[in-house]
């Protein structure tokens, strides 16, 4: 078991002096971040006391959703998840390379998981052929939450990209995050090996989280989003204008993977239009959205404040149903007390009206066997 207060080599000091130096108290950052609330008064005053001591309490970088909101807003553009990440990096890498928090292990569980064969694979090229051109990468989340809304866009998608396989991989944004960066790295290795494997010279992403990590991690492969394909190839037929009359009024929660991405909001908006659902913004959107509570595997680590911001992004919203174009965004914001559906939904799923079941959440229990069965089902497409 870690320490409670760990600590600190010069190199983690000394951003944090840099920090505290820079801080100039205008408490936005606080504002707006229920996890800054729950520790400190200001960034300054808690990197100023830990170059004090040379040592933090372990539980606050741990708490920090890297949701990156404290940097939208301040004014010096200061990053403190960079900070708190580089001290769960100092922290894992003084631990034999991995992460010594006990929430972590369902982490450890989950990444094993996901890169076994039971889980992951390329599948649905009927090309006859061993390359493929493209690969549309649903995520993990996706995955679990439906696995007939990943098909069908899989379906929809080979309409117009008919040499495209179904890439069921997991980039390994759960290590990254925790801060088990060489373990990582082994992981985007080996993604990397398989994708060059197919043949593809391009990957669909319907995740945030894998759209940024893959675009950063230097792939061979253009890494597109599937909002923007979607938004330039159009809506399956039948759909356009399908809720013109419907009673329900949208809120758009963002993804804060993709806060700066102005052409996927911008499209996830088109869509919306298209289908003919009416939309009102929430109190925070594009790149002041707020992190619905998942973010930096916190659930893990400290599940009363990844509550309490599900509660609080929830209530921010201006309506009472919520659309996402994230699955791990859609199920928190229902744990937060909103009617909460997924932008496929209303693609694949028919008109929805207040009449309409919102779909419950899911069992860790069904989350796998949900993802079992997308590895079950790929294999139809062969």
């Amino acid at each position: 078991m870690v320490d409670k207060f760990i600590e600190l080599d010069e190199e983690v000091l000394n951003e944090l002096k840099d920090i505290s130096g820079s801080c100039i108290e205008c408490g936005l950052c606080v504002k707006e971040c229920e996890m800054l609330q729950h520790f400190c008064v200001s960034p300054k005053s808690l990197f100023k006391d830990a170059v004090r001591k040379r040592n933090i309490d372990v539980s606050i970088p741990y708490s920090c959703s890297m949701c990156k909101t404290c940097k939208s807003v301040c004014p010096k553009n200061l990053d403190l998840s960079n900070a708190f990440m580089n001290i769960r990096k100092y922290v894992v890498k003084n631990n034999k390379k991995i992460s010594p928090m006990k929430g972590h292990r369902s982490v450890h569980m989950h990444q094993k998981l996901s890169f076994s064969r039971l889980f992951s694979g390329i599948l649905g090229n009927k090309t006859g052929r061993k390359k493929t051109k493209r690969l549309f990468m649903p995520g993990c989340s996706l995955c679990a939450y439906n696995p007939a809304l990943v098909f069908k866009t899989f379906e929809y998608l080979k309409k117009d990209f008919p040499e495209t396989a179904l890439l069921v991989e997991c980039c390994g944004s759960p290590s990254k995050s925790i801060g088990e960066e060489e373990i990582f790295q082994k992981k985007i290795k080996k993604f990397k090996e398989i994708v060059d494997s197919s043949g593809a010279i391009e990957i669909i992403t319907a995740c945030q989280s894998c759209f940024l990590l893959l675009r950063e991690s230097g792939l061979a492969q253009n890494v597109i989003s599937l909002w923007n394909v979607l938004a330039n190839i159009g809506l399956p037929r039948g759909m356009k204008g399908i809720g013109k009359d419907s009673d329900i009024v949208f809120s758009i929660q963002d993804s804060c993977a993709t806060r700066y991405r102005d052409d996927i909001q911008n499209n996830v908006r088109h869509i919306m239009e298209e289908l003919g659902y009416r939309v009102r913004e929430g109190q925070y959107y594009g790149k002041h959205t707020h992190c619905c509570g998942t973010g930096g595997m916190i659930s893990t680590t400290n599940p009363d404040i990844s509550r309490q911001i599900m509660r609080a992004t929830a209530g921010c919203s201006s309506t009472d149903y919520i659309l996402t174009y994230c699955a791990s965004c859609r199920e928190s914001m229902s744990i937060g007390g909103k009617k909460s559906l997924h932008l496929l939904d209303l693609i694949f799923g028919g008109r929805w009206d207040s009449s309409c079941k919102i779909p419950d959440n899911i069992s860790l229990c069904r989350n796998w066997v949900n993802r079992y069965k997308v590895i079950r089902g790929g294999h139809k497409f062969e």
